[in-house]
């Protein structure tokens, strides 16, 4: 990510880094070609919503991308020091080099701490690794990236989708495939891929905006993908099921 010994500035790096994730996701869900696929699909899904309300934020909130570089430390730093624990604990297991993790806990903690009572500072004056970069839940974010980005409306998805993707993202369970006919069951691949493509074109969207290469031609374009993405997903959920013979 360098031209001509020029290295990039953070928010460069963080939107080249969200449309690499994005186009990886895409390449990834061309790969899938059986309904049994839904977990990944589901996957992508909810993996793009964060990368959409992320960037979403992280283009209009202040002083957003050197909290992020904080987070991320914040989160290096916290599974560090939850190794040194284990090592402490029961020692390192023939043959594992967690030197590492334990030197960089060692060496990094004091001033990663610093960085977590700058931007996260807590009530009792100790620190803590928050979930987010923004110190807030992704319920909150998605409220808030909808204010500032208002045709991304994650609110409305957070609220209506998102428990369904967890539901088949994580393994604790059949939440979101008991019951299911074989009928519908295809339905799961078909949402989350379609829910895939909508968020991969806000952040698309996002990103060239940002670079000031959108243009009355790049907005018919992305009007055309959506108009795409409509009249598939009304085919698809139009169409009868044949009855078995």
């Amino acid at each position: 990510m360098t031209a001509m010994g020029v290295a990039p500035t953070g928010e460069a790096q963080a939107l080249y880094g969200a449309f690499l994730r994005t186009l990886a996701w895409l390449r990834t869900l061309k790969k899938l070609s059986e309904p049994a696929d839904y977990q990944a699909a589901a996957a992508s899904a909810r993996a793009l919503l964060e990368i959409a309300i992320d960037l979403s934020l992280l283009l209009s909130e202040h002083d957003s991308l050197a909290k992020l570089a904080a987070w991320e430390e914040s989160a290096k730093l916290k599974a560090a020091e939850s190794i040194v624990r284990l090592v402490e604990k029961q020692g390192s297991p023939q043959g594992v080099d967690y030197s590492p993790q334990t030197s960089f806990a060692a060496a990094q903690a004091p001033r990663i701490r610093n960085l977590r009572a700058q931007y996260w500072p807590q009530k009792d004056g100790k620190t803590k690794h928050p979930p987010r970069w923004t110190g807030r839940s992704l319920a909150d974010d998605a409220v808030e990236a909808t204010r500032r980005f208002p045709e991304g409306a994650f609110d409305a998805y957070y609220q209506t989708r998102y428990q369904e993707l967890c539901w088949n993202t994580h393994g604790s369970g059949l939440a979101g495939v008991l019951g299911l006919s074989p009928e519908i069951f295809p339905s799961l691949f078909a949402l989350s891929v379609g829910d895939s493509s909508r968020f991969a074109l806000l952040i698309a969207e996002l990103v060239l905006k940002h670079l000031g290469a959108w243009d009355d031609a790049v907005a018919r374009d992305f009007s055309t993908h959506r108009e795409i993405r409509v009249v598939a997903k009304a085919q698809i959920v139009l169409t009868t099921v044949p009855e078995p013979k």
